[in-house]
């Protein structure tokens, strides 16, 4: 009710289409690519950090996947595509991912391989 308040005394209006009233969460950005040149620049982005995400290529499978496929009508953004996106997103804007070592500690190497790929 105060943010109403202030909105209204500020003279600015709202758009009651576009508002969500009384809900605990709420996705506000959801990416769909609809095209396979979209998910080629995509995955060309994130190239370079594909060593610091661990299972990278098992994460970003959906998405190789997507771009093989040479028809547009096979071409279709799926729950896993969008699944394999978010938590790839999450890795990249999650704790660091890239960091120097601290050659004074003990630290672990460690490596990943899967059917799908070798990280």
């Amino acid at each position: 009710e105060l943010v109403l308040q202030q909105i209204q005394q500020s003279g600015l209006t709202l758009k009651i289409d576009k508002c969500h009233f009384c809900k605990t969460q709420l996705k506000y950005l959801v990416i769909s690519f609809r095209k396979k040149e979209l998910v080629l620049i995509l995955i060309n982005k994130m190239l370079y950090y594909r060593r610091f995400i661990k299972s990278y290529a098992t994460i970003a499978e959906p998405l190789i996947a997507l771009t093989r496929h040479s028809d547009l009508k096979s071409f279709q953004w799926s729950e896993a595509c969008q699944n394999s996106f978010e938590t790839l997103r999450q890795r990249l804007i999650g704790a660091p991912i890239i960091s120097y070592p601290r050659l004074d500690q003990p630290f672990i190497l460690q490596l990943d391989a899967s059917d799908v790929g070798l990280s």
